[in-house]
């Protein structure tokens, strides 16, 4: 929601850290190739609100990113789903 908020220019108040303490990691290789081109300008821009709001980006070149996430979105997405099931129900 905090990131939400810089990138739409809302002003809705949020716990959490400052921006200036948040270091963002940012994998382009994987995430980046294939992109549409009408895609790319709206995250660099996105990227560039966050950065001018004291978000630190991080180039960072993640080896296997594809396997590691293979591994992990299941769990991570049955973890999310049943902390909002009842809710959605």
């Amino acid at each position: 929601m905090l990131f939400d908020n810089v990138i739409t220019g809302t002003k809705h108040p949020e716990a959490g850290p400052p921006l200036d303490e948040i270091r963002l990691g940012v994998s382009r290789g994987y995430f980046f190739d294939g992109i549409a081109s009408d895609i790319q300008p709206v995250i660099e821009d996105a990227l560039r609100r966050l950065e001018a709001a004291g978000v630190t980006l991080v180039e960072a070149d993640i080896p296997d990113v594809e396997e590691l996430l293979e591994q992990s979105y299941l769990p991570i997405l049955n973890y999310r789903t049943w902390r909002v099931l009842d809710d959605y129900l």
